[in-house]
This record gives structure tokens, sequence and C-alpha cells, in this order.
């Protein structure tokens, strides 16, 4: 459901009732019990039941309500969404396999978690914002205590705190540091403590030793940093204490300098052969219309494409990368090049991980989609000022 009212129409000051109070409650504790993954990876976690739980209740109290401004972006992502799934009952009927049209119920859930970021920004507004940073903050604080003391528990040498991969951690900090930088300036949160957030989340890509993540997060306080030269010196003195207080001893430095240097030496055919990119060129025949997501042993090789663009070219064909990068678009346009560019660290991680099965790169996209909706009204009201002026 859509309306035309004003964004987050509940105002700062104003008292929350009941209802509005479980609202935020239960999407407070959702993303801060994100990280906890406390059953086999592919199996619903916490945080998805709690998700799922405030869907079903938003949309039985007809609380799904949002801008009609967003509906271009929910569109696109809407129809990415609808053609996975066609896609995967083809493939389910050609090869008898139900596993096909898993995917399909993954992306749906994720993109109705857009649908409730966006109705419970249009109901609380600002409250929302701060409700959503400060969740996220904190659980971050927590995952960076855990991975100080909890023992690498991947190959004896990378962090993953209760992640089931260390990849997965390190997507999560990229994410949380892009939905710090997007959302603090809206609720007036001061600079350093964005730095401190950031450097936070700097310390769970160091813990997951992953190498994309590296330079997610190096994408990342670029674009936030560089044209703000108080943050670069408030950045480099919160850093610094972190280099002083983090426990190096426990960051396998041998491990990390192999990475390093097999990754300088890796020819570029070794990389594409590792990451699953070569039945993109052995299997030309499914880059029109996708061979959908399942069944590897087609194709020879068990190891899934790691790369976002790469599994939507090959398992979704064309019409799945126009769609995702269509709707990626729409959301760019809408927003402020300043806010707009915060999207760039996820888009580097998405060349290395496939980032769009996690839930995390989601909600950036919903966010970036609320700036959008803040920017537009501004914008009008000062195209009316100007032209009253003349």
């Amino acid at each position: 459901m859509t309306g035309d009212g004003k964004h987050g129409r509940s105002h700062a000051g104003a008292e929350l009732d009941l209802r509005g109070r479980l609202e935020l409650g239960l999407w407070a504790v959702a993303w801060f019990v994100s990280p906890f993954y406390l059953v086999p990876q592919g199996l619903p976690q916490l945080y998805d039941l709690l998700l799922a739980l405030q869907f079903v209740g938003m949309l039985l109290a007809g609380r799904l309500e949002f801008s009609r401004r967003a509906n271009p972006a929910l569109a696109m992502l809407g129809a990415l969404v609808v053609y996975i799934a066609l896609v995967g009952c083809v493939w389910a009927i050609v090869h008898e396999l139900v596993a096909f049209v898993v995917p399909a119920f993954y992306y749906g859930f994720d993109l109705a978690v857009v649908v409730v970021a966006l109705s419970l920004f249009h109901h609380h507004g600002s409250r929302f914002l701060r409700v959503t940073l400060w969740s996220w903050v904190l659980a971050i604080m927590v995952q960076v205590v855990l991975v100080s003391v909890m023992p690498p528990g991947y190959a004896g040498v990378r962090g993953l705190a209760f992640f089931n991969d260390p990849n997965q951690l390190a997507v999560y900090g990229v994410a949380g540091g892009v939905l710090i930088a997007q959302v603090a300036r809206r609720v007036g949160v001061r600079s350093w403590l964005e730095v401190a957030g950031t450097v936070l989340v700097g310390a769970l890509v160091v813990a997951s030793v992953s190498r994309a993540g590296f330079l997610a997060f190096v994408a990342l306080v670029v674009v936030r940093f560089t044209a703000r030269p108080r943050m670069i010196v408030a950045g480099l003195l919160i850093g610094g204490l972190g280099v002083l207080l983090f426990p190096w001893e426990l960051l396998p430095i041998d491990f990390v300098q192999e990475r390093l240097a097999r990754a300088a030496q890796e020819s570029t055919s070794t990389l594409v052969h590792d990451r699953g990119y070569t039945r993109i060129f052995e299997y030309p025949q499914y880059l029109l219309l996708g061979a959908g997501e399942g069944m590897l042993s087609r194709f020879g090789q068990a190891i899934e494409i790691h790369s976002t663009p790469g599994t939507l070219l090959f398992c979704y064909g064309i019409p799945g990368v126009v769609l995702f990068f269509g709707a990626c678009l729409r959301i760019l346009v809408s927003a402020s090049p300043r806010e707009g560019i915060l999207l760039l660290p996820l888009l580097v991680l998405s060349m290395f991980h496939h980032t769009l099965r996690m839930r995390f790169f989601w909600l950036n996209l919903a966010f970036a989609i609320i700036s959008g909706l803040v920017r537009e009204p501004a914008a009008r009201s000062g195209r009316r000022g100007d032209s009253a002026g003349r």
C-alpha cells in the first residue's frame, strides 16, 4: 500500500503508542541479533523469524504503507524477484527439482524486508532511523568483542564470530559501515561517533581476513571521509587508538601475508576458474535467459560463482542483470550524489561475493531509497523558492 502523506509522520518529540513501541522494538531486536547465526547456512535464522513476524503483523494491521515515490525502485526489484521465480519454476519443471524455486523465496523475503523498512520510516520518521542506527552500533560493538575473545573459527585463522562463514562477517561489517554513513548525518550523530563506528566495522573486516572485504572497506573510507577534512583528522585519531587497542596477537599475520602474496601471484585465469566464472564462457547458451540457481553438477564444477553480477548473468541471463542494475540506477538517480555513492563499497564487494543473498545488502538498498524520499521534497521546495524569487 502506498500513500502521499508526509514521510515519518510521527515527530521526534511525539509520544509513541504501544503499537509504535512494538514495531520499533521488534525491528531493533531483529537487527541486534542478526549476526548470530544459530542454525546451519540456508535455514532461517532468528532475525529472519522476527522480521517475518513483523512483516505479517504489519500486513494484517494495514501498516505496510509508504510513499509512492518509492514505487519505481520497488517495481524494478519486484520485477527481478518475479523473473527469478519464473526462471526457477521453468528449470524446476525441466529437471524435476524443487530446489530451483527456493532462491525466489529468499529474494522475495528480502524485498518484503525493504517494504517493512520503508513503512516504518513512513510511520516513524527520524525515530526509526535512530533506532536502526543504534541497534546496529550496539550489535557491531558486541561482534568486535566476540571476535576479540573467541578463537578464529575458520581454518583456525579467520574470525567469524557466530556467522557460518568469515566472508559473511566481512559483508556484515561493510554493510554496517555503509548503514552508519547513510543514517548518522540525518539523525545528527557527531562526526567522531560516526568515525568510531567505522573503525569498529573495520575491525570486523580485518578479523575476517577477507580480501574483498578489505577493498570494500577502503572504498567506504574513501567515499565517506575524503571530502570532509574534519572527519579525516578524527579518523586518524580514533583509528590510531584502535590500532593500539586491537588484540593483534589474535590476528594470523602469517596467514594474512600468505593471502596477500597469493593474491599478487594469482593469474587472471586462476582467479576466473577458482571463482566459478569459467562456466559463463563455457556455457554461453544460458546468458540469454539464465540457467537458474541449483544443480551445479550440470557444469562439472561444484563451486558457485563468487559475484552478484556473475551469478545474475549466468543464472538469470541478461534480463536479470538489466533488472538489477536498473533498480540500482533508479535508486541512485533519486538519491543525492553524496548518498548514492555510499553504495559503491557494496558494489565493490558484490564483484567478489554474491551479496544479493544477504539481507544486510537489501537493508542498505532500503536506506538508499529512503535517502531519495527525504531529498525529493526538499529539492522541490528549493525550486519553488527559486521560482518565487524571479
